[in-house]
């Protein structure tokens, strides 16, 4: 089947209806004018509401369609005259401000929306102005974010940066084409950075790091990001060291990767002394575990303090267990000391109570 405007061959289904996803194979203009011949067609049953949808579609994919934009200019107007005698006088403005964008010059429109203010109390004048003129200011916003977007995508940063400084200019953060031209210098210097890591042989998860930084601005010149790298290669190789270690039980592991992860060290040395202290940790959970004197509170105490690095050797894991016995003999005589009373007060109830019983 060929398109009945362009004379093009059309793929898909032709008993579909007109302007359905086939004619979208041909091209944007065939597509933009079988949304036109729509939209007049519910503009002439005068279905406004649904010939301003198909309108808008044709414009949306043939901007220039002079015939698609005068239709629509009818629409809003027309619409606009049946929302004005229902009383809705809200719908009707913001119907012929729309008539407005298409055609700014026109005269007929400003009549009809002072024939509405006239109709209108002072204050609900006073309350339709300050609404238009936020409408005015949040397109007029919209207009210059647009304008700012534009400039990036006509600029030759890569994806990353584009996409980050879109976000930026849809929450505010880049108001002007000055504040604009500042941000995009720094994310060309930032995509020399970003290409420095990716020729960089390191591991994944510390090329996503040194991104995320770079992407936060937590520097921003190939000194600093040279300094970063070094670190995340010392890191790597820790890790690796502490990975190939056969003696460190999983939870060991686990922990030396995590402060690793967070810089608590950054030389073999220091990552040796950490290694020989978690070594020791399980001989004194184990020693803790099987000691039969303590009670499951106090074990629990005792590994809890073990796990965060509050002792290292036995000496001080004794002197712990010595502290928690006593404290425990303690607050069993202190428990003797209250059943002791209650008993007595006990007592002494019972005696006043056969006392008065006898008597």
């Amino acid at each position: 089947m060929n398109c009945e405007i362009c004379g093009k061959p059309i793929g898909g289904n032709p008993n579909k209806i007109r302007f359905a996803s086939w004619i979208l194979e041909c091209c944007d203009e065939c597509y933009s004018f079988h949304m036109f011949n729509e939209g007049v067609t519910y503009k002439n049953n005068k279905k406004f509401d649904l010939a301003i949808i198909y309108l808008e579609k044709s414009l949306k994919y043939n901007y220039n369609f002079e015939d698609a934009k005068v239709e629509l200019y009818k629409c809003y107007k027309s619409y606009g005259i049946e929302f004005a005698k229902n009383k809705n006088y809200e719908k009707a403005i913001e119907l012929y401000d729309k008539s407005l964008e298409l055609y700014p010059d026109n005269t007929k429109i400003p009549k009809h929306i002072e024939m509405i203010n006239e109709e209108l109390t002072e204050e609900e004048r006073i309350i339709k102005l300050k609404k238009r003129e936020q409408e005015i200011k949040r397109k007029e916003e919209l207009r210059k974010k647009q304008e700012l977007i534009k400039i990036i995508e006509g600029s030759e940063l890569d994806k990353t940066s584009k996409s980050i400084l879109r976000i930026k200019i849809n929450q505010a953060k880049i108001k002007s084409k000055n504040e604009l031209k500042k941000e995009m210098e720094k994310e060309i210097i930032l995509t020399d950075l970003r290409k420095i890591v990716d020729d960089v042989e390191l591991e994944t998860t510390a090329k996503s790091n040194l991104i995320e930084k770079i992407n936060t601005g937590s520097f921003f010149n190939e000194e600093q990001l040279n300094r970063e790298i070094e670190r995340e290669k010392l890191k790597s190789a820790l890790r690796k060291q502490i990975e190939e270690n056969v003696d460190l039980d999983p939870t060991s592991r686990s922990n030396l990767i995590e402060k690793i992860n967070k810089g608590s060290f950054f030389n073999e040395e220091q990552l040796n002394k950490e290694i020989e202290r978690e070594k020791l940790k399980p001989e004194l959970r184990k020693q803790i575990e099987e000691n039969v004197e303590l009670d499951s509170t106090s074990k629990s105490i005792l590994i809890g303090k073990i796990d965060r690095g509050f002792f290292f050797n036995e000496e001080q894991l004794n002197r712990e267990i010595e502290i928690l016995e006593i404290n425990r003999l303690e607050r069993e005589e202190l428990k003797r000391e209250k059943d002791r009373a209650k008993r007595k007060e006990k007592y002494k109830e019972d005696y006043r109570y056969f006392r008065d019983l006898y008597r």
